[in-house]
Formats: structure tokens, sequence, C-alpha cells
């Protein structure tokens, strides 16, 4: 996987360069699923760090500083809970009630223990508190309960495959995006 991204950066910095420099462009949307990048992850800058909570820390900060001297409103998006399994198991079924053990749920604890997701979560939260530019929105709210994160609602799939919603599954959690946008805050 690391050869697939060993240039990526460079894709990725002209975009920002295409942002910052782009004085219509106000708002910054951002997401990251940082299971995929988070073991592997190298820091340009530092590429003797071997640490990946230090390299993936170092380049948000990099990201986000860039984006501030840009005076641009950034929102982070904290990604979906990932699937343990892929959602067609649940299609078919009678999906209104959902018990403990359905395949149409499991325990939100499965996301949460995830090492790169709550490295992740955190920094983004530390961040948002301390900046009154950075917004984030956690899906997780629309997806989860306090207990369960759930695969459909409303007798609708959310998913589409293990990690990306559906197109019902994004106009669900979309009315909270659209809030922080105009806004700066969700619900």
């Amino acid at each position: 996987m690391q050869n697939i991204r060993k240039d990526a950066y460079k894709l990725i910095d002209s975009a920002y360069d295409y942002i910052i420099n782009d004085k219509n462009i106000k708002t910054v949307i951002l997401s990251h699923l940082p299971k995929c990048s988070y073991s592997d992850a190298i820091d340009i800058e530092n590429p003797n760090i071997t640490d990946p909570s230090i390299v993936m820390e170092n380049g948000f900060r990099r990201t986000i500083q860039k984006l501030e001297q840009a005076n641009k409103k950034i929102i982070i998006v904290l990604d979906n809970p990932f699937l343990p399994y892929n959602p067609t198991a649940c299609v078919g079924r009678n999906i209104v009630m959902l018990k403990n053990g359905d395949k149409c749920s499991f325990p939100r604890q499965m996301w949460e223990n995830i090492p790169a997701y709550n490295w992740y979560k955190n920094i983004v939260e530390t961040s948002s508190t301390s900046n009154n530019n950075i917004y984030y929105y956690d899906t997780s709210k629309y997806l989860c309960d306090n207990k369960y994160c759930y695969i459909s609602k409303n007798g609708n799939i959310l998913y589409k495959d293990t990690n990306h919603l559906s197109l019902y599954g994004s106009l669900y959690i979309a009315d909270g995006l659209v809030k922080i946008i105009e806004n700066g805050r969700g619900d």
C-alpha cells in the first residue's frame, strides 16, 4: 500500500495549493479514514520519524496551519464507523426490529476501539476546541447510539460497502453537515 501512496502527497499538495489560492473558496471540508494510512504514512518533512501518531499529527497540523493562514473555514468530517462485515448481510431481512447480535447493528465499542480512529478523533476534537475556525462533524452521532452502530435506519441500508455510505446514508447524515457549513455548528 505504501508504494501506491508514495507520491500521493504531490497530488494532495497540488489540490491544497489550488484551494489556498482561490479566494472564492471559503470553506474546506476534510475527510480521512485514518485506518487506511495510520501504519504506513511517511512524514515528508521528517522521514526519519517512525511513530505513526507523530507522523499523522505533523501532517494534520501542517494542513490545518496552511488552511488557517489562507483564512479558510475548516470542517473535518470524522469517518463513518467501519463495518465489521458487508452490509448485504442485512439486506432482505426484517430490519425494523434490531436486536443485540443482529447483522444490522454491531457494538459501538468495535468502532471506538480502533487505535487510529481514537487518535484521529482526539486530535480533531483538540484542534477544533482550540480554534474558532475549525469545526468537526462526527457521523457516528447519526449512525450510532450509546451502545450500537447501525447499518440501516428507517428500513433503508445506510452503507454501500464496509465504509462508504449509500445514497440514503449520505442524505441521512447530511443535515448536520449543512448546519455546520451554514452556521458554524451542528445540532
